[in-house]
């Protein structure tokens, strides 16, 4: 669904944008990625069971490419480069933005396939409360609550949530012998797959001509990590903690104004004692932080102009060292940005034009040899970049809307690509910046149907990169980051919702998504050119129906996605899948609890046929784990039960 007016940021016309309110849906056993899984244009992996590690594409663009932000505020990226939606606040979202292509350019350039960025609750009533409670298969255990209060032109709210899962489900292992079913374990049992997570925010914000705003998140985060079904690892471990603290100043009169100061900081570990995997050992600490200015001014230039201009600096810097050598392999790198974006709308009756310019200019320092790197010693120097962007929309009735959008993009390698994050990826400090032209053309339509309200959205998109930073297979059980000339994405994505307030099943909502995301490795290689990129399938679908009325009610998901490849050769595929979920919502009175039973993979769907044409498999028909990201089994059938309370008398 579109919903250009719900954003908190000032976007061009015709950006397409998806917002998602979280609401009550936060209080079941879901993550971020089954959320965003709604949307089109998205797909998201994860290496399994609640808690588990989940990245997100948009439109074929990788975790690294997609910028990551609670309130605006960019988040400090893991190890692989990207950002892990497990460690990000759920409990305290209110609404989720999902932006895709073109880009508001407060959020800044980097987003070459788009950015999400988490919007955070504010209390709605003075003194509301609300407590959450949540167990369920494999040893997930939830809880979480919160509150706020008001006084004067003071809101005041903070939230707080704790999570553990064992995930020790069963799934199909062939023993890395895929065309031989003599060794085949239907049932083994995963280990060291536990998760451990403790969060908190606090909200502060004060109305009136001058608005102040404050903030801080704590996260402390640790688990096992059990490798994919075919290298499991026993003991291997990594642990995280990341804080944020910022503050915003806003307002004025006919000129408008934003001043912002953040600070963050973050620390990952990896812990391979014994040098499972064909590693070495290994116990690497990775500190990150980060230290962010930003200020922004709009203003309306006549009646139907606005002008607005953003300047944002930073300063970003990471230190890693593996502590079973002190002081050997140690290094410290950082990076110094300045960035700054003029953006002009104009609207005119039915017709809205946009143009922007954003420019990015940085600077790295190295300090200390690479512990895990290649390439020269240094990777020092300067980066200017520079992004164009236009947008037009057209209101062709009152209920239908034409948009279009393109332009330029760009994204700098993360410290992770550039200089290696552990054992396992290794960095390459001679990585040139990601560049992409975009183009996407969609339409809009809402109105009245069957007695509810009817929304649909139908976007083509394009994209064209060069330079692609993607890791490749270096030796047996590493990954180096290496650049691809280039790499065309292309697709169609369309989103359709309805909801009928009324009727003899009570309220009724539906809701589905459908991507098609065809991308090309255009690159020199050899052993890569023509291919598609890994871990992203053709198609992505997803569905939700829910009815009843507010006593009870009941609710049906599915999601599916088409085979693809784990690798750049295509050689290793990935298996399709199709997951069906169930649940059922019981509250007898507005103020009592909500009790949600929750089934998910209601069918057990873990394993799918294995066939490619070309190889025999011995002993009869194979089949293959139902997998994600590079291998990792995904749990099969699993039932939640949740119970919801909350001060607010329920709608």
């Amino acid at each position: 669904m579109v919903e250009e007016d719900r954003a908190t940021v000032a976007a061009l016309p015709g950006a397409t944008l998806t917002v998602i309110e979280v609401g009550e849906v936060s209080d079941r056993v879901l993550s971020l990625g089954d959320l965003l899984a709604a949307s089109p244009g998205v797909h998201v992996t994860s290496t399994g069971g609640v808690g588990a590690s989940q990245y997100v594409r948009l439109r074929g663009a990788n975790g690294a490419q997609v910028r990551i932000l609670v309130d605006g505020l960019p988040v400090i990226q893991d190890g692989s480069g990207a950002v892990d939606l497990a460690s990000l606040p759920l409990e305290a979202v209110e609404r989720i933005e999902v932006w895709r292509g073109l880009l508001p350019l407060d959020l800044g350039g980097e987003g070459i396939g788009g950015a999400i960025n988490l919007v955070t609750r504010r209390p709605a009533d003075p003194g509301e409360a609300r407590a959450t409670a949540a167990a369920g298969s494999f040893g997930t255990l939830e809880a979480s609550a919160g509150g706020g209060m008001s006084r004067d032109r003071w809101q005041v709210a903070g939230w707080t949530a704790g999570q553990a899962a064992e995930n020790d489900f069963p799934f199909f292992s062939d023993n890395g012998t895929p065309y031989t079913t003599a060794d085949d374990d239907p049932d083994r049992r995963r280990t060291n797959a536990a998760t451990r997570r403790a969060e908190a925010t606090l909200r502060a914000h004060r109305d009136g001509r001058i608005a102040l705003a404050l903030g801080a998140d704590g996260l402390l985060r640790a688990g096992g990590v059990p490798g994919p079904g075919t290298l499991p690892l026993e003991e291997a471990s990594k642990g995280e903690q990341r804080a944020l603290v910022s503050v915003a100043v806003s307002g004025g009169g006919r000129v408008e104004g934003r001043l912002r100061i953040a600070a963050q900081g973050a620390r990952q570990a990896f812990r391979n004692p014994r040098g499972e995997g064909g590693m070495s050992p290994l116990d690497l600490d990775a500190h990150t932080g980060a230290l962010t200015v930003d200020s922004g001014v709009g203003t309306d230039l006549g009646r139907d102009v606005h002008l607005g201009l953003h300047v944002g600096a930073s300063r970003v810097g990471w230190i890693s060292e593996n502590l079973l050598e002190p002081g050997a392999g140690s290094a410290a790198r950082s990076r110094d940005r300045l960035s700054g974006s003029a953006q002009a709308e104009a609207r005119r009756g039915r017709v809205g034009l946009g143009v922007g310019l954003a420019v990015d200019a940085a600077r790295s320092h190295a300090d200390g040899a690479l512990p895990y790197g290649i390439g020269g010693s240094q990777a020092a120097g300067d980066v200017l970049l520079v992004s164009p962007q236009a947008s037009a929309t057209l209101a062709a009735a009152p209920s239908f809307a034409l948009r279009a959008s393109g332009g330029r993009a760009h994204r700098l390698p993360t410290f992770a690509e550039l200089y290696g994050a552990n054992g396992i990826t290794v960095g390459n400090d001679a990585l040139r910046p990601e560049r992409a032209w975009f183009a996407d053309a969609g339409a809009d339509l809402a109105g009245g149907v069957a007695g509810g309200t009817g929304t649909v959205s139908l976007t083509g998109y394009w994209r064209d990169v060069e330079d692609l930073v993607a890791w490749m297979q270096n030796s047996q059980f590493t990954l180096r980051a290496e650049n691809f000339d280039r790499v065309r994405v292309g697709g169609l994505e369309t989103g359709v919702g309805w909801t009928r307030p009324r009727g003899s099943l009570g309220r009724v909502e539906a809701s589905a998504a459908w991507t098609l995301t065809a991308t090309r490795n255009l690159s020199d290689r050899p052993t890569t050119t023509g291919r598609v990129l890994p871990g992203q399938a053709l198609h992505v679908a997803y569905a939700d129906l829910s009815a009843g009325p507010s006593v009870v009610r009941a609710g049906i998901t599915v999601e599916a996605e088409s085979g693809t490849f784990r690798d750049e050769t295509n050689l290793t595929p990935l298996a399709a899948r199709a997951f069906v979920h169930a649940r059922i919502e019981v509250r007898p009175r507005p103020r009592w609890p909500r009790v949600t039973l929750e089934v998910r993979n209601l069918l057990d769907h873990r394993v799918e046929p294995r066939w490619d044409g070309v190889h025999p498999v011995e002993g009869g028909e194979a089949v293959q784990a139902v997998t994600d990201y590079a291998g990792y089994p995904l749990p099969g059938r699993a039932f939640y039960a949740s119970l919801a309370w909350s001060s607010r008398k329920a709608p």
